[in-house]
This record gives structure tokens, C-alpha cells and sequence, in this order.
């Protein structure tokens, strides 16, 4: 995997993935400090998500009609461009509406919902066939390793420093990301994909499988209620309460999320190693989880 579009892809993703979490602690800091709201806290990463959510459902439209590459290059130049405004905005104290910072939260959410897919389309043009499993370990590997690093790493420079200067640190690492992006070279040419039929038909294409399975329909039902209950304990109970309960800095509570992300990796870990017995009973082993 000597592949330098390769290397650009993996060192530009990660730069992209820590800076979100990054900026997402400043955030969450900065609304604490202006509110002490923990409704207004448990909005950041609700709305981080819809905006996810919102441009997933339009990324098939978007990969069917433009090159890979040219989806992550504008989708980090922009996230970079709205970073560095709310950045200045924030420091120099033009703006404490909480509206017009969830609106800069759900924009760049929005833009990276789609880079995501792409990056992972990217890998099989990136590496040889016989390599993609390797790089798919590795590419996970350092996603793990940043979730991890990141909260904890975040917590202790917002505790250090301020969420505004947090938040324009990550300029920094999303303008690294963005030089990487612009260095992948796509060997695979493009070739607009046209879709019968009705255009919103590639929209739902996936939906429609979900709900026609009914395992896929209630795993994904678990998901997301998981993932509802995942953004108020981490953003809004966990924080109120190592600042007010323990009495603790941000520090505590990016140790507690570190544990949380340790504890999903142990988790995979475990499951690789003893996949013949949890794939046999796939279905306890859910409940069991829940």
C-alpha cells in the first residue's frame, strides 16, 4: 500500500475526521459557557446528525453525477470555509445566537455527510485487489484510533485553552485535508451513471431494500433510536455531569468519551475473535447488547 494517492487519502481523511471532533467540543464548550443549557447542548450533535442524515439521503444523486474526487475537494473546501468564519465570529464575539451556530453545525454536517461514502468508494481505485481487505483494516484502524484520541485530546485542550481557540485550531487540520484531497489522483475515469425511469427512484433505491427485508428494517430501526439515545448521553447528560456533579474540567469528559470509544474497540475485537459462536446466535447477541 505504497500507493501516495492512497497515503493522501488515509492522512487527509483522518486530518478531516479529528477535526470534527475537535470543533464539535469547542462547540459544545462554547454553547455551555453562553447557555448552561443542556436542551442547547443536546442540539449540537442532534442537528450534526440530521445534517448527516439530510445529505446521506442525497448522496446517491450526487456520486451518480460527479467524480469522486471532486465530491471530497469541495466538500472539505467548504467545511473549511464556514469553519474559519464561525471561527472568526466566535473570537472575536460577533455572534452568541445559538441559532446562527447550530445553522454553521448543520452546514458543515452537511457537507461532510457526503464525503464519507466517497472517500470509501475511492479506496478499491486507490489499491490493488488483492490489498483492498488490508486497507480497509488499516483505513478503519485509524478512523478507531482518532474517535479515540480525539475526544479525549479535545476535552484537555478545551479544558487548557477555550472552545473558541479549539474551534480555530481545526481550521488547521481541515486546511491539511483539503491540500490532501486536492493530491488524490483518480486512475479510474468518470462516467456519469443515468438511472431510469423516475430520478427519485436512485433516491430510495437503498430505503426500499431496507423496508422490504424485515431484518434490515429492525436492525435499522435500532439504530436509530441507539443513535437518538447516543446523542443525549454523550452531549447533554455526560457533560452537565462532570461539570457540575463530579466537578471535573472538559478534560473528564473527554476521558469519559475516550472509555466509551476504548470500549466499542475491545468490543470488536472480542467479536472477531469468537465470530463463529456470536454468528450463530446473531440475534441474542443483539438483545444481549441492548
Amino acid at each position: 500500500m505504497k500507493n501516495q494517492s492512497f497515503r493522501f487519502l488515509w492522512i487527509g481523511q483522518s486530518s478531516a475526521n479529528l477535526g470534527d471532533v475537535f470543533y464539535i467540543v469547542g462547540i459544545i464548550s462554547v454553547l455551555y459557557t453562553l447557555t448552561e443549557s443542556p436542551f442547547a447542548l443536546a442540539l449540537v450533535p442532534f442537528i450534526n446528525m440530521f445534517g448527516r442524515f439530510i445529505s446521506g439521503m442525497i448522496s446517491p444523486w450526487l456520486l451518480n453525477r460527479f467524480p469522486l474526487k471532486t465530491l471530497l475537494v469541495y466538500s472539505q473546501v467548504c467545511k473549511t470555509a464556514l469553519l474559519v468564519v464561525l471561527s472568526i465570529m466566535l473570537i472575536f464575539e460577533t455572534t452568541s445566537g445559538l441559532f446562527i451556530i447550530l445553522m454553521f453545525v448543520g452546514s458543515i454536517a452537511f457537507l461532510d455527510g457526503w464525503a464519507a461514502p466517497a472517500s470509501h468508494a475511492m479506496l478499491p481505485r486507490l489499491v490493488p485487489k488483492e490489498q483492498l481487505v488490508k486497507a480497509n483494516s488499516f483505513f478503519s484502524i485509524v478512523s478507531e484510533t482518532v474517535n479515540l484520541g480525539g475526544w479525549a485530546l479535545g476535552g484537555v485542550a478545551v479544558a487548557l485553552t477555550s472552545g473558541q481557540f479549539v474551534i480555530f485550531g481545526t481550521v488547521g487540520l481541515y486546511i491539511i485535508a483539503t491540500l490532501m484531497m486536492f493530491g488524490i489522483y483518480d486512475p479510474t475515469p468518470f462516467r456519469k451513471k443515468e438511472m431510469e425511469g423516475k430520478r427519485s427512484s436512485e433516491l430510495t433505491e437503498g430505503w426500499q431494500i431496507i423496508w422490504r427485508n424485515p431484518l434490515f428494517r429492525s436492525l435499522h430501526v435500532i439504530i436509530i433510536f441507539e443513535a437518538i439515545a447516543n446523542v443525549v448521553w454523550i452531549a447533554s447528560i455526560l457533560y452537565i455531569f462532570v461539570s457540575e456533579v463530579l466537578g471535573q474540567t472538559e478534560a473528564w469528559w473527554g476521558y469519559i468519551n475516550t472509555a466509551f470509544f476504548l470500549g466499542m474497540i475491545i468490543g470488536g475485537v472480542i467479536c472477531s475473535r469468537f465470530v463463529r459462536g456470536i454468528s450463530t446466535t446473531v440475534a441474542y447477541s443483539v438483545f444481549i447488547r441492548h
